[in-house]
């Protein structure tokens, strides 16, 4: 019984008010990336396909952009992480990505800035990061109240055996599996995780 309890998934979201800033700072990077896409490619339209009709083509081209700008901000936002049995889904709801537990090579309980804040302090920020790498390149960072901050990365030590880990007080703890140790050493030899926030 304690097994099944132990193995089903459970979903951890990120506070509402740290949502409200993701949208804010998304919007914005939406309109650089679609202003200067629009430019780029208006210009080379103009120029090779239809110099006689500026105005319908860079309203083509900004049609496009938006269209372009939107799912690759989306695609970078992490509101939610649900910690199955084997696999790790994060992102957002209707827009998420799949990651083997498996593949999960190091897990950082909070960020460089938040470890000197709560060594300054004597206490952590109500938020903390959950931030995993994966692969050889990719990285989640994912903002959550720092009660569930905690239960996440307890849960995730018990299902990615292959991930060196990071605690809020910086101590780094080697794979359980010893066929992994050695990549994690290397990791963790490159240095603590930068500040990501």
């Amino acid at each position: 019984m304690g097994t099944k309890q132990n193995n089903s998934p459970r979903v951890f979201k990120t506070p509402a008010s740290y949502i409200a800033g993701d949208l804010f700072i998304a919007s914005v990077m939406i309109l650089f990336y679609t202003l200067g896409l629009t430019l780029v490619l208006g210009f080379f339209s103009v120029i090779i396909i239809d110099p006689e009709n500026t105005a319908a083509t860079f309203k083509t081209c900004l049609v496009f952009s938006l269209a372009a700008a939107i799912p690759v901000r989306a695609a970078t936002l992490n509101w939610q992480i649900t910690a199955a049995k084997n696999l790790i889904r994060t992102g957002i709801p209707g827009w998420s990505r799949t990651i083997a537990c498996d593949r999960v090579s190091l897990i950082s309980h909070g960020t460089l800035s938040e470890r000197l804040y709560k060594e300054k302090n004597g206490s952590q920020k109500p938020v903390t990061s959950i931030v995993l790498e994966y692969h050889n390149a990719g990285k989640i960072t994912i903002q959550l109240n720092t009660g569930d901050a905690a239960a996440c990365l307890k849960l995730l030590k018990g299902r990615c055996r292959n991930a060196a880990i990071i605690d809020m007080e910086g101590n780094q703890h080697l794979p359980k599996e010893s066929n992994q140790q050695k990549k994690a050493i290397k990791r963790l030899n490159r240095g603590i995780l930068l500040i990501s926030r």
